[in-house]
C-alpha cells in the first residue's frame, strides 16, 4: 500500500510537471475581458466578448498623468489569439483566432482608426499551398502557423512585419493593407 501510495504521487508530479501537450485539440474561448498594450504603455486596447455577442474591443490612450482617453470602441472580426498595438495608436493587429480554428478565416485582421478593418487575410492570402503543407503543422484545432513567429511593427514605415521561424518575412502595410 505505501510503494503504491508514492508510485501513484510521483506518477501525479511527473503529469503535473509535464504540463499541457504542445499542440491541444481542444477549442476554448476566452471568456474574460483581457487587455493588450503598446510597447511604449502609451495605448492599451480592452476586448471582451459577452455570451452569445460579438467580441468588441476599446482602444484607450493613457496620458502622463494616467488619466484615460477612449480612441474608439468597436467590433471585433473575431476573438483574436494576439493582438499587437501600435505605439501611434493608429492600428491595431489582431492574429488568428482565440479558441477554434487557427490558420483559417481571419489569420491577420488590421483595425485602423476608428476601429475600421482595413484588411483581414486567411492563411492562403498569407502563405502559398505549397508553404502552407511544408511548415504549417496541422491539428483538429487548426492550423498552427504562427508558432516561433515574430510579429513587430516596422520602425521605418507604418507596416507590420512577420518572420515566420522558416525565415519568410512578410510585410503589410498598416494603412492600404497591401501585402509586400
Amino acid at each position: 500500500p505505501r510503494r503504491l501510495r508514492t508510485l501513484i504521487r510521483r506518477t501525479l508530479i511527473a503529469v503535473a510537471a509535464a504540463g499541457p501537450p504542445a499542440y491541444a485539440d481542444e477549442c476554448i474561448q476566452p471568456r474574460n475581458a483581457r487587455v493588450f498594450a503598446s510597447a511604449s504603455g502609451d495605448y492599451i486596447l480592452r476586448v471582451g466578448q459577452k455570451q452569445g455577442q460579438p467580441s468588441e474591443a476599446a482602444l484607450v490612450a493613457i496620458k502622463d498623468d494616467f488619466a484615460e482617453r477612449r480612441v474608439w470602441r468597436a467590433r471585433l472580426v473575431k476573438v483574436p489569439a494576439r493582438i499587437l498595438v501600435a505605439d501611434d495608436g493608429d492600428s491595431v493587429v489582431g492574429i488568428d483566432n482565440a479558441g477554434c480554428r487557427f490558420g483559417a478565416d481571419h489569420s491577420v485582421v488590421i483595425y485602423g482608426k476608428g476601429g475600421r478593418v482595413v484588411a483581414d487575410y486567411r492563411l492562403e492570402d498569407l502563405l502559398s499551398a505549397a508553404d502552407i503543407r511544408r511548415y504549417v503543422h496541422v491539428t483538429m484545432a487548426g492550423r498552427h502557423w504562427t508558432e516561433r513567429a515574430s510579429f513587430s511593427f516596422s520602425a521605418d514605415d507604418p507596416s507590420l512585419v512577420i518572420t515566420l521561424n522558416w525565415g519568410q518575412v512578410i510585410r503589410i502595410d498598416l494603412s492600404s493593407g497591401k501585402i509586400s
